[in-house]
């Protein structure tokens, strides 16, 4: 299978943010002692920035996985903004229909977000989340500001929703890669609810 480049380094960089070099010695929890995470506490280890966790999987395997989490996390906390602004925004004759679809739409999007979040964390990594985090790691393209009618936002979070699902499906071929079966069940979870919820956009764009 061709491998998509774009997205190994957009994980690439989520790696890097995930496991910093700068981290001190005592992020690295219960590592020390090595155990199932095959780390046996140099600082030069694939696992050397993660904490602990239930898991069993290795942790170069770990790292992997929470860098293919948080680039996930970081577009659909942008897409997330995008919604609500769409929300804020809409005007036009189809308004009494759009606005409370957005607004649930975001708060949807809010939950798949902490799923992703939190599956990361028990891998032993970190999520990462604030603004200039998403900023540097979001493959979305920027919401255009002048967008007011209904069905234009419609049509742009549609398209931005396809783009969030293309990495959520490679995130889960990472999983199902990995032998991780419980990172691929809670993405594959996420893509069956994103689908409905981009299926709701396209049937709006019907005509």
């Amino acid at each position: 299978m061709k491998r998509d480049v774009r997205n190994d380094r957009r994980v690439q960089e989520a790696s890097e943010e995930s496991f910093p070099a700068s981290d001190p010695p005592g992020w690295t929890g219960g590592l020390a002692g090595g155990g199932h995470d095959g780390n046996q506490g140099g600082a030069t280890s694939p696992g050397a920035a993660l904490r602990g966790s239930p898991t069993p999987i290795a942790a170069d395997v770990r790292v992997r996985l929470v860098a293919s989490l948080n680039a996930q996390l970081g577009d659909g906390i942008d897409l997330a903004t995008h919604i609500k602004l769409a929300h804020w925004n809409v005007k036009g004759p189809h308004f009494a229909a759009l606005h409370p679809l957005f607004d649930d739409l975001a708060a949807r999007m809010g939950k798949h977000n902490d799923l992703v979040a939190e599956r990361a964390v028990t891998l032993g990594g970190r999520a990462l989340g604030t603004a200039r985090q998403v900023a540097a790691c979001s493959r979305l393209p920027e919401y255009p500001p002048d967008a007011s009618q209904g069905i234009e936002h419609v049509r742009l979070l549609s398209e931005r929703y396809d783009r969030y699902l293309e990495g959520a499906r490679e995130a889960r071929r990472l999983a199902e890669d990995e032998r991780d079966a419980e990172t691929a069940t809670v993405v594959s979870d996420l893509i069956a609810a994103v689908e409905k919820d981009a299926w709701f956009l396209r049937a709006t764009l019907d005509r």
